[in-house]
């Protein structure tokens, strides 16, 4: 399957992530990362214009050559979004 490379910034770290080609436009909101996997909470920047976005949830897998590959893509129901979003102070 195609892939294009996104670059993600975790504790200081640039890290490279492979995902599908036909994923849509995305923004980083939150990423986390435990052992050789990632968490990632995205927003779906082509349903910015919506009255909601959608959220896309994504874990990814270390491959040999240190960058990540998406395993789990899933876009939420926009109603899901506002609790997908970082809790603010």
């Amino acid at each position: 399957m195609p892939t294009r490379v996104e670059l993600v910034q975790i504790d200081g770290d640039t890290i490279r992530l492979h995902v599908p080609e036909w994923v849509p436009r995305f923004e980083f909101v939150e990423c986390s990362r435990a052992e050789n996997r990632l968490y990632l909470i995205l927003k779906d920047l082509e349903t910015v214009g919506l009255d909601q976005p959608q959220g896309i949830v994504v874990i990814a897998t270390r491959k040999s050559d240190g960058s990540f590959a998406t395993i789990l893509w899933h876009t939420t129901y926009p109603y899901i979004w506002k609790h997908l979003q970082p809790v603010k102070d």
